[in-house]
């Protein structure tokens, strides 16, 4: 196998990932063209991918957005075009478990992320917790299958290529005695779920940010374990200082580069790791706003993650403006992803479409407005199976005790919608 190496100049990427709407307005805000393939290409997508067209100086071609109906589709020789226009890729959520299938992207076409066989080392568990207890970070205890005296409440049950929470379950009693099981168990724990933001250059992480996790909440998804939103926190220095130790670990130890994150436990005992994300993660776009208007070089995550790739980026000089922008910062973010709660299906009508779109604000996204907008609104004629996702909500506000509330309103305005269709 032989991979591209990362050009020293970019002008148009292909991003692919399960949802890429985050990135397109990111990409476009950096200068970038674009060819965008996910399996929505959800309304909001096509009018951002609309926007980056009348606002750019196209080079060679207007940027482009495709619905694929599988990842393997990506390869077909229809699209051979979209690579060769390309200069580089950047694989997002959903496909960095898709080692094969990654690997023959990066045949074609440089990739911008953590190489595959890193991404290998980080889908073994057995690997990751050895890779842990070499660099003295904390992590859960493991096991490949229980024993007939584990007590199955203790233990969670995650299996290979879960993404987001999907098919993540508490262990069962017929999981017990050896029985086989495609994936791994581990010890649950229990304290506030964070996630944080990294970026790496190489030789060096730096923490941008943390958010509290929503999964499994009652508002938002029936799934336990389902990842539903990301709020921003306040968090004492020695966590902060914490993350960024930890993190600085992982990233050397496993050779990430560019954007990625780490999901904590935060335990009476101090944060404990419990997920590596070697990639753009979805609590990224909510601090979009807040660097961009630092005055630091970068002007949105997209950008950040291609200087960081391409050797471009001054660590120092983006810390210095990272931290200042947090001594001026003015609002703060939540975002939450609304799945259908129904036991039947939800069909789009141009009537419930059109009330959707009523709350739906294209400047939310580009600027540092207060207030609210919802994305991922899809498309007239779409059916949203029970237990699927919907749409995703945002809200900023200038009081981070109000962030909580807020989206939990907006949440219930937007069900209403919903119900009555």
């Amino acid at each position: 196998m032989t991979t591209r190496n990362i050009p020293h100049s970019i002008s148009r990427l292909l991003i692919v990932g399960a949802s890429v709407r985050p990135w397109i307005p990111s990409t476009a805000l950096a200068g970038f063209e674009f060819s965008a393939f996910d399996l929505f290409a959800d309304w909001d997508s096509n009018e951002f991918t609309d926007l980056a067209n009348l606002h750019s100086n196209v080079r060679r071609e207007q940027s482009k957005l495709f619905r694929l109906t599988s990842f393997e589709q990506i390869l077909d020789i229809d699209h051979r075009a979209e690579f060769e226009a390309c200069d580089g890729a950047i694989v997002c959520g959903g496909l960095e478990t898709r080692i094969a299938l990654t690997s023959k992207l990066a045949e074609r076409l440089p990739i911008l992320g953590t190489p595959a066989n890193q991404l290998s080392r980080l889908l073994d568990p057995l690997e990751v917790e050895s890779a842990y207890r070499r660099i003295k970070v904390p992590y859960p205890e493991i096991k490949l299958g229980l024993e007939a005296q584990d007590d199955p409440d203790d233990w969670i049950a995650k299996p290979v290529g879960s993404s987001g929470g999907t098919h993540i379950r508490m262990a069962r009693v017929d999981d017990l005695g050896g029985t086989e099981f495609d994936g791994h168990f581990e010890k649950a724990l229990h304290g506030r779920l964070l996630s944080s933001v990294f970026v790496s250059n190489k030789s060096d992480s730096q923490l941008i940010g943390m958010t509290r996790q929503l999964v499994g909440d009652s508002d938002f998804t029936k799934s336990q374990f389902q990842y539903c939103g990301s709020i921003e926190c306040e968090l004492s220095t020695e966590t902060k200082a914490s993350a960024q130790e930890i993190g600085l670990k992982i990233g050397a130890e496993f050779g990430l580069n560019g954007l990625w994150g780490i999901d904590f436990i935060e335990t009476e005992s101090g944060l404990v790791p419990i997920d590596i994300n070697p990639r753009l993660t979805a609590s990224m776009e909510i601090f979009e706003s807040g660097f961009r208007f630092s005055g630091s070089s970068v002007q949105s995550m997209i950008d950040l993650h291609v200087q960081a790739m391409s050797g471009e980026l001054d660590l120092a000089e983006f810390k210095r403006a990272l931290d200042a922008s947090r001594m001026r910062s003015s609002h703060f973010e939540a975002k939450g992803i609304l799945f259908n709660l129904e036991s039947s299906e939800i069909d789009v009508t141009e009537r419930l479409h059109s009330r959707l779109r009523s709350h739906f604000d294209i400047q939310f996204f580009s600027s540092q407005k207060i207030g609210s907008s919802i994305a991922d609104i899809p498309r007239v004629g779409i059916t949203i199976a029970p237990g699927h996702p919907m749409l995703t909500v945002r809200v900023r506000t200038k009081r981070i005790e109000e962030l909580e509330n807020q989206l939990r309103r907006l949440v219930d305005g937007i069900r209403n919608v919903l119900t009555d269709g």
